[in-house]
């Protein structure tokens, strides 16, 4: 038994190049599947870290009417609800180096997580942070004026100017694409933090909620998905009865305030209208009394005798200071009505004014319809949902490479050790008219198939775990915020790929060498009878046959004449050829993308609003 190692091990010298071909086909296809199966996981803890570090919400809440006080407290004493908190979002439309959609948020240092970038965070309510892709922090320039649209943003903000003073990442925002404006048209171009003193109303309309051991669970995890799917639906049920009370007080505050409108306009109008009359009639007396001192004016001077006439100057001071007076008293009566009439004019522009707005707020409130709440988990976050579709798009592909390359490892072991037992008919025959057994033979070659493809397997596992999650993470990393993770060497993939690699060396080992010591010593220490030649299909065509030349002849008599070599050249190409068309496939798809979106979806060149 001895020998027959020593002999095993000087085979492995004497044929290394075949025995590297086994090992270099091991070291791929293990290589490819240990590797790729690495990436999802991989990609999976890079999202786990960047969404644990910035403390994702579990579930978000949007209601369109807002969230009065009662609300978060009921969401507060749910069960399983560890946090919540709650803010003011609105998308509106603004100027920031040209026209742009924006959402903004309400932002408070002890309520959301936000990482600063460059820049600070902000200390006065004129200013805010904004959150800006990877590849667009080295241009951006602080202290650039966002001017807020003041038809989409009013009723929000107490001003529409704004100074950007730090850029920011946020777990809500993952992905380059921040989702599409409820504001305008498009995407959303900019996300916006603004200081909570800025907004007007203390009314939020957002909120975060955290659940209760979902920190502790990967987001990507059956059990994870389980424990929102049970949450949510409460929400959506509380969501409705609580939307709908705050739809009827909202609705009974309106009416009240129209009612309040027409009679504060009703007595504002019997105001002015009695302040009127009082002028009028103020009018009118000094009217009588600038007829009675005129009348009396021209009695004295008809009636007056020479002495008196002599007093003229006298006379003449005592009239004038009369004049004087009534006409004090219309100018101050002119002044007071010219005021009565601007207050008038203030004081009905003004109740014109709150009737508009309550006009707007009741068509705010009709338009929403059926008053609910919008429940959304992680999925409906469009960077998360991204994120998690290329990491489904990725775990597909790991189910079909993989067994391309299998295919061409099984095909040329199959090649390599087969051409070795046959060229070893005669040895093997030796053996077994030594007294080996069929075990102690098969050992050789299990040794032989083994030792190749455990050593490549592994060293290629080891490569392919380290290089692929790198390759593609740098390559979809471009569209997000995320930082790649540390490496993990995960044992259960490189272990599976070891382990197909060597089932499948194994169980063509044992089929090629079983069929071989079938036979008997006498047959084996035989040379092999080559082939039966047959005529080939083309042969009977003689129309095409005759016309081919000699070399033709023998490379198709050739080809067909050992069918195993010329199926498994055949799968060879094929996989080979499948590999390249879908790698040009998917370049076509993606280059495809834009074209068909702007010529055959988007027919429009401009839009002007």
């Amino acid at each position: 038994m001895k020998s027959l190692w020593q002999s095993n091990f000087k085979t492995v010298k004497t044929t290394l190049g075949r025995h590297l071909s086994i090992l270099l086909v091991s070291f791929l296809g293990a290589g490819v599947f240990g590797g790729l199966q690495a990436v999802v996981p991989y990609m999976q803890q890079a999202g786990d870290n960047y969404f644990e570090w910035h403390d994702l919400m579990d579930i978000r809440i949007y209601s369109p009417l807002g969230l009065n006080t009662q609300d978060i407290e009921l969401l507060e004493d749910e069960d399983l609800v560890n946090k919540v908190q709650s803010f003011t979002t609105f998308d509106t439309l603004g100027k920031m180096d040209g026209d742009a959609n924006f959402r903004v948020h309400s932002f408070d240092e002890t309520a959301v997580v936000l990482q600063l970038a460059i820049g600070r965070l902000p200390n006065d309510e004129t200013e805010a942070v904004i959150v800006v892709a990877p590849e667009d922090l080295d241009t951006f320039q602080l202290n650039q004026k966002v001017s807020l649209n003041e038809d989409t943003s009013r009723g929000y903000m107490h001003s529409y100017e704004l100074t950007i003073v730090g850029t920011v990442t946020s777990g809500v925002y993952p992905h380059t694409k921040k989702g599409v404006s409820m504001s305008g048209n498009g995407d959303i171009d900019y996300v916006l933090f603004v200081p909570v003193s800025q907004f007007l109303s203390d009314t939020k309309n957002d909120a975060y909620l955290w659940l209760d051991g979902a920190k502790q669970l990967s987001s990507y995890s059956e059990e994870y998905a389980q424990l929102i799917d049970f949450m949510i639906p409460k929400f959506e049920s509380m969501g409705q009865t609580q939307a709908s009370l705050l739809y009827q007080d909202r609705k009974d505050q309106i009416n009240e305030s129209m009612l309040e409108y027409e009679q504060s306009k009703i007595a504002a109008e019997k105001e002015f209208a009695e302040g009127k009359a009082r002028i009028q009639q103020a009018k009118e007396e000094i009217e009588e009394q600038r007829f009675q001192l005129q009348q009396a004016e021209e009695d004295y001077w008809a009636n007056s005798n020479y002495m008196e006439k002599v007093l003229y100057n006298e006379g003449l001071k005592v009239f004038e200071s009369q004049w004087n007076q009534i006409n004090e008293a219309q100018e101050r009566l002119d002044e007071q009505e010219e005021e009565m009439l601007q207050e008038e004019t203030a004081v009905i522009e003004q109740l014109d004014e709150g009737k508009q707005l309550l006009q707007d707020n009741q068509i705010k409130l009709d338009s929403i319809g059926d008053p609910q709440w919008l429940v959304e988990s992680r999925n409906e976050n469009q960077g998360y949902a991204i994120f998690k579709g290329d990491i489904k798009s990725i775990d597909g592909l790991v189910g079909l490479f993989p067994v391309i390359f299998f295919l061409v490892a099984a095909l040329v072991v199959l090649t390599t050790m087969t051409r070795m037992i046959e060229d070893e008919r005669g040895l093997i025959g030796t053996l077994k008219s030594l007294g080996y057994t069929n075990r102690q033979i098969m050992t050789r070659y299990l040794f032989y198939g083994y030792s190749a493809t455990l050593v490549g397997s592994t060293f290629g596992v080891l490569a392919g775990v380290r290089v692929f999650p790198l390759l593609i993470w740098n390559a979809y990393s471009l569209n997000y915020q995320m930082d790649s993770p540390e490496f993990t060497l995960r044992l259960w993939p490189m272990l599976f790929a070891i382990l197909i690699m060597t089932v499948i060396s194994s169980v063509i080992i044992f089929i090629v060498a079983y069929n071989i010591m079938k036979e008997t010593p006498a047959n084996l220490l035989l040379p092999k009878a080559p082939p039966e030649g047959k005529r080939i299909w083309v042969e009977r065509r003689t129309f095409i046959w005759d016309k081919c030349s000699f070399l033709i002849k023998v490379t198709l008599r050739n080809i067909f004449l050992d069918k195993k070599r010329m199926t498994m050249t055949v799968v060879g190409v094929v996989g080979s050829t499948a590999l390249l068309v879908t790698a040009f496939g998917l370049q076509s798809s993606a280059d495809r993308y834009a074209e068909i979106q702007f010529e055959e979806i988007f027919y429009y060149d401009a839009v002007v609003k």
